[in-house]
């Protein structure tokens, strides 16, 4: 299992940090897919980073308008 650290943008400015643990992307417990589900369903999150363990990212989902 890796770890990834999901780093989320709230609209209201709030940023979260939190891991998710699962298998490698494209695997059958691919974590990165389901956190970028999740994420996207959020209707109050302006942009998200995922990074895996090592501090490289793996998906980054820039906010649309920063000072909304």
């Amino acid at each position: 299992m890796k770890k990834y650290i999901v780093t989320v943008t709230w609209r209201h400015g709030f940023v979260h940090t939190y891991d998710v643990i699962g298998g490698m992307p494209g695997s059958h417990s691919d974590a990165v897919h389901c956190a970028k589900e999740h994420l996207n369903s959020a209707r109050n999150i302006i942009g998200y980073t995922i990074q895996d363990q090592d501090g490289n990212i793996v998906y980054e989902k820039p906010a649309d308008n920063p000072k909304t």
